[in-house]
């Protein structure tokens, strides 16, 4: 190694660690609940596949601390994963408080020679207990005796481009192989765990109470076809948060759509401002006077008259979080602090609005859903959700299933303190089914409902998906890859008995939702089998005839399996 070292061939590094110290607790846990209690002795009784479906505030992160204690003392390691890098420092700060042991931490906005540093004290066994995101679950540990995974529905566990996986399939896989239990918490589990509780043996372990005693927040729906309405706020929702603010309590505003308003439209020919490169719509920036495509970042000025017919009445429609700041600004005195990825610009700064956030003072939050996940803010008494119903009409098969956790995820930021808390969520739609099962904290019979709702329309999890995407500047490259695939499948299908058309299902090719971004064309040739081994055996059998295909070399393709968007 020091011949090496000395080519310049490998690096040195040097890594502090830290002596195991006898007594592993540095502070002493709250009283636990008795529903906290039996799941953590249910959970200890038994090795295996865990889902812990325990409603907003119901104290799951105490269960993992407790596990994770009982895991240090046999002196094995710990690994904790979870979905965003601005939970990492919370999640960080609870675990130092609690554990008198080596933390490391691994997220990709650390340095190279930071991540080598955590990675090789894992690797060495120096590391008790490890915390990250998704990649983290590489991370080598020869002693590891539990895996957590918070929030386990959240769809960042999926790497969507690059090397494509679900970080949370892995640890499942990585638990079984490393002879550990895992642990999937989150008070909205995703169809496919549940799926996977009724079917494949994974073990549930249900909390349905807050820790702190205080009865779930009201739920409200504001029916906007009755209400008078202010910049896109009904008159209702203004009053509640005005007599919350008076209380000295804080707000929380939730709206998934950062900027000021989604489009700018000529009033006079109709002409739109359109990105060059996406079939999207520029989003208007007022604070910097700028127009901005979301999906690929183009960026340019904002026009003073129209490109097509020179008229001056050019007007942003809709809304984002800017204007929203901008109409709460002119209605309270009170700070409102807007939290989205045009603000939080970096992890101090998000640190730092937390830190602010945490003192308690009245004041409104607007944001995105940066704030919807995992955060404990014990001021904040009102919820309000604008735009909700975006998610109920879509493409996306899973939208209905997105927008139900969404919405308890967001409102279970509500009553966190010593006090019930509210929510108060606007709509056009308030007799659609998921409304019906929201307002009563019943996210079990949402998902029942919804499972259904796939069975009966043979999509996932009762059946298995894998999509071949296709991108190129010229979209007929795309076209004819995916037709040669198709051929490809179809021949390998005719070439093996055992398989055949009904048990495998060939869709496409079609165009992505989004056909067009960032200057390439994209599309997909869909997979769907019931049976999994097999779906995955056809497209092995398959894969080396794609590499070679003359259509390919004009195109970038990837295979993706259980592929969350479309």
């Amino acid at each position: 190694l020091e011949a090496l070292a000395k080519k310049k061939l490998v690096e040195k590094i040097e890594i502090t660690t830290q002596e195991q110290t006898p007594d592993i607790i540095r502070s002493l846990p709250p009283q636990l609940t008795l529903e906290q209690q039996q799941v953590i002795k249910d959970i200890s009784d038994t090795q295996g596949r865990h889902l812990l479906f325990g409603v907003t505030g119901s104290g799951k992160t105490e269960v993992y601390m407790d596990l994770i204690h009982k895991v240090l003392e046999q002196g094995k390691q710990a690994l904790v994963l979870v979905p965003e890098i601005g939970l990492t420092p919370q999640t960080m700060a609870r675990f130092h408080k609690r554990f008198n042991c080596h933390i490391s931490v691994l997220h990709s906005q650390q340095s190279e020679t930071e991540r080598a540093q955590e990675w090789l004290a894992a690797a060495a066994g120096h590391a008790d207990l490890v915390i990250g995101t998704r990649s983290a679950v590489f991370t080598p540990m020869p002693r590891l005796g539990i895996i957590i995974i918070d929030e386990e529905h959240d769809q960042s566990y999926k790497q969507q481009d690059g090397m494509r996986y679900s970080a949370r399939d892995i640890a499942i896989l990585r638990a079984q192989w490393q002879k550990c239990s895992i642990v999937m918490g989150s008070a909205t589990p995703s169809l496919e765990t549940l799926y996977n509780v009724q079917h494949k043996g994974f073990l549930l372990h249900t909390m349905k109470q807050r820790a702190s005693g205080v009865t779930m927040p009201d739920l409200k729906l504001v029916d906007l076809r009755r209400e008078n309405c202010q910049q896109g706020i009904a008159h209702t929702v203004l009053e509640a948060m005005k007599k919350t603010l008076k209380q000295g309590q804080q707000v929380l505003v939730f709206l998934n759509r950062r900027g000021f308003a989604p489009a700018v439209i000529c009033n006079d020919c109709g002409w739109t401002a359109d990105c060059p490169e996406c079939d999207a719509k520029l989003t208007l920036h007022r604070g910097s006077h700028k127009l901005k495509c979301h999906h690929c970042e183009y960026t340019t000025g904002v026009p003073f008259q129209c490109p097509m017919c020179q008229s001056v009445h050019l007007n942003p429609h809709g809304k984002g979080t800017e204007r929203v700041e901008e109409t709460l600004q002119n209605h309270f005195k009170e700070p409102v602090i807007r939290v989205d990825r045009d603000t939080m610009t970096t992890q101090t700064r998000f640190n730092a609005c937390l830190d602010r956030i945490n003192t308690g003072e009245p004041m409104i939050l607007l944001g995105t859903q940066m704030l919807s996940k995992g955060h404990d803010f014990l001021g904040v008494h009102l919820v309000v959700v604008l735009d909700i119903d975006n998610g109920l009409f879509s493409s996306d098969f899973r939208a209905e299933e997105k927008t139900s956790q969404l919405l308890a995820q967001v409102g279970g930021r509500a009553g966190r303190g010593q006090k019930r808390g509210q929510v108060l969520v606007q709509t056009y739609q308030p007799d659609h089914p998921l409304f019906t099962h929201w307002v009563e904290h019943d996210y079990h019979a949402t998902s029942r409902y919804l499972l259904k709702q796939r069975q009966e329309t043979g999509l996932p999890p009762y059946s298995y998906h894998i999509l071949l995407r296709a991108e190129a500047p010229n979209s007929q490259n795309t076209r004819d890859f995916l037709l040669d695939s198709r051929d490809a499948f179809v021949n390998a299908l005719d070439q093996h008995p055992e398989l055949s058309l009904e048990d495998v299902l060939i869709l496409g090719p079609v165009n992505a939702a989004m056909e067009r971004k960032a200057g390439v064309h994209r599309y997909h040739l869909l997979l769907q089998g019931l049976d999994r081994l097999k779906l995955h055996k056809l497209v092995a059998s398959v894969f080396h005839i794609l590499i070679n295909l003359p259509t390919a070399k004009k195109v970038r393709w990837a295979l993706e399996i259980d592929p969350q968007d479309f």
